[in-house]
């Protein structure tokens, strides 16, 4: 998750989708819009959330939202919604159901949420 949100928000690995038209700055890879940067912000600061497990259950609910959202602005419209994988969408769909679980799961016993909860 981290890889994925971070390509899109600081160009690493050298990948800009040029799917949203509003430019915000130019970068040395190309165009980068406003939606790019909030949404690669989430990812970024969310999948570091879920991963060490601080907040979790808040982290993960925006994630899950954010690829919902990611889904029906990118990929439904470049095919059947109904069917993730004839247009792309079969990850953002994964990803918004497993964010959804964790978020009603919360974090595990291992995590710092629930070592700052242990008295």
């Amino acid at each position: 998750m981290r890889c994925c949100g971070s390509s899109p928000a600081i160009c690493l690995f050298g990948m800009v989708h040029k799917s949203f038209s509003i430019s915000l700055k130019e970068w040395p890879w190309g165009e980068l819009s406003l939606l790019q940067m909030v949404s690669g912000g989430i990812e970024v600061i969310g999948g570091i959330l879920i991963l060490i497990g601080l907040f979790t259950r808040f982290a993960a609910f925006i994630c899950s939202g954010q690829m919902a959202v990611a889904y029906w602005l990118a990929h439904a419209p470049q095919g059947n919604p109904a069917f993730p994988i004839t247009n792309g969408g079969d990850l953002a769909v994964m990803f918004t159901f497993v964010f959804l679980y964790i978020a009603c799961r919360g974090s595990g016993i291992w995590s710092i949420g629930s070592a700052r909860s242990w008295r």
